[in-house]
């Protein structure tokens, strides 16, 4: 999946890291993910994979379980844009029902989350892209082993308190703070963590307000180059309209199986 210029891009990143003076700089690895990120955005359309999705969402406050579902997808590309199909749920065949209900939350996450202009262009808001890492200052923390794998390290926080807001979800991403780790082979993400640096209105509180976000998101690597993710916990405090959002909520995905 590696193309002459990624290569090239990793490798210069890699020697000046090990040279004794200047070394890899936040800026060098941010450019050589973000070129990660191309090839797999130009790569990404063919493949399809189905995979299994664990949710677990407990109550903060008493720790009660919520919610709880275990299913099975097919992934597909279809008109420019991956399309996730639900074929097991609860290890059953997924009836007209379970079909109806996955539509309704696809359909409630992309109301959510995705502006006209994003479903135009097939982002869901949270990809790994210049128009993301626009948003942060990124420091260099160093060298650490994660899963086996060296990875490089990197702290971020919001450039500004008067970033652009498109779209919900901006509002806690234009507050976000924490580290990305990157994998020093193949220059994708490995984790992120990240927490709110400061409570969130949204529009002014009349939609709702997030007093507290704190998470974290795993990824795995299939093969040199492919990267999925693997786990997520969130845990968040506040209301959004009429629904609480004191809850944590765990997801993992694991049973990836490749469809030539």
């Amino acid at each position: 999946m590696y193309r002459p210029f990624l290569i090239l891009c990793l490798a210069t990143v890699l020697s000046a890291a090990k040279l004794p003076g200047p070394v890899a700089s936040a800026q060098e690895i941010i450019e050589c993910a973000l070129l990660a990120a191309d090839e797999d955005r130009a790569a990404r359309p063919e493949l399809a994979y189905r995979f299994e999705h664990l949710y677990v969402k407990h109550q903060v406050s008493s720790g009660q379980m919520r919610e709880e579902r275990r299913d099975r997808y097919r992934v597909v590309p279809r008109d420019g844009e991956h399309r996730f199909e639900l074929i097991e749920t609860g290890g059953k065949p997924a009836t007209k029902s379970d079909l109806a209900r996955e539509e309704r939350l696809r359909q409630k996450f992309r109301r959510q989350t995705r502006s006209a202009g994003d479903r135009a262009r097939g982002r869901t808001g949270f990809e790994f892209d210049r128009e993301l890492v626009d948003r942060y200052h990124f420091r260099l923390d160093g060298v650490r082993i994660v899963e086996g794998r060296s990875v490089w390290v990197l702290n971020f926080e919001p450039k500004s308190d008067d970033l652009p807001v498109d779209r919900r979800v901006d509002y806690a991403l234009n507050h976000l703070t924490g580290k990305m780790y990157f994998d020093q082979e193949d220059g994708r993400p490995v984790r992120v963590e990240f927490r709110l640096a400061s409570p969130v209105k949204v529009w002014q509180g009349l939609l709702g307000s997030v007093r507290e976000l704190e998470g974290r998101l795993d990824f795995i690597r299939l093969e040199p180059g492919l990267w999925m993710p693997k786990s997520m916990t969130l845990s968040s405090s506040g209301r959004m309209l009429f629904e609480s959002l004191d809850q944590q909520v765990e997801m993992t995905w694991s049973d990836f199986d490749l469809v030539e």
